[in-house]
């Protein structure tokens, strides 16, 4: 009967099952052995990739190395000769200014001269001027002051006498 093949088909299942858990753990037992071998293998080709692109790296910097040093010899030479000429020219232009300047002062220093002669001239003719005035200016002083010292000895003159006279009454 099916009740009587009930434990026999139950066991035949548990067993399926425990097998199917089996060879599903055995699965992915050899696929996860399967993924470190490949990731292991591909480490290895990207290690040897690695490897291979910096020496080919290196060589491209030892190549690129040598012509910066080729130019830049080259450059240190064209700029040395451009100096030098530059130098030359600078020495050239130098004179010529020296030789301005020179020309420019003596000339500056004539004019100046010139000038200094003129103010000299025109210091003494104010000073002369000046020193006129300041003598007039003094003359009438004196003569006011002198004026103003006869008026004074004058009215002192007369309050005396009239001192006296007011002393010389009343004794």
């Amino acid at each position: 009967t099916v009740r009587g093949l009930q434990p026999e088909i139950e066991r035949m299942m548990g067993r399926q099952k425990a097998e199917m858990r089996r060879m599903e753990e055995a699965n992915v037992e050899e696929l996860k052995r399967q993924r470190e071998a490949m990731a292991e293998a591909h480490e290895r080709a990207m290690g040897e990739l690695r490897e291979r692109m910096l020496q080919e790296r290196d060589r491209a910097v030892e190549r690129e190395r040598e012509l910066a040093s080729v130019r830049m010899r080259e450059q240190s030479e064209r700029f040395d000769q451009q100096l030098q000429a530059q130098r030359v020219r600078l020495s050239e232009e130098m004179a010529a200014e020296r030789e301005r300047l020179d020309a420019a002062h003596r000339s500056e220093r004539q004019r100046i001269e010139d000038m200094y002669g003129m103010q000299v001239m025109d210091d003494s003719r104010k000073l002369a001027c000046l020193q006129r005035e300041w003598s007039e200016r003094e003359e009438e002083l004196l003569r006011r002051q002198a004026l103003e010292m006869s008026k004074y000895r004058q009215q002192v003159d007369l309050e005396r006498e009239e001192w006296q006279r007011a002393a010389a009454a009343r004794l």
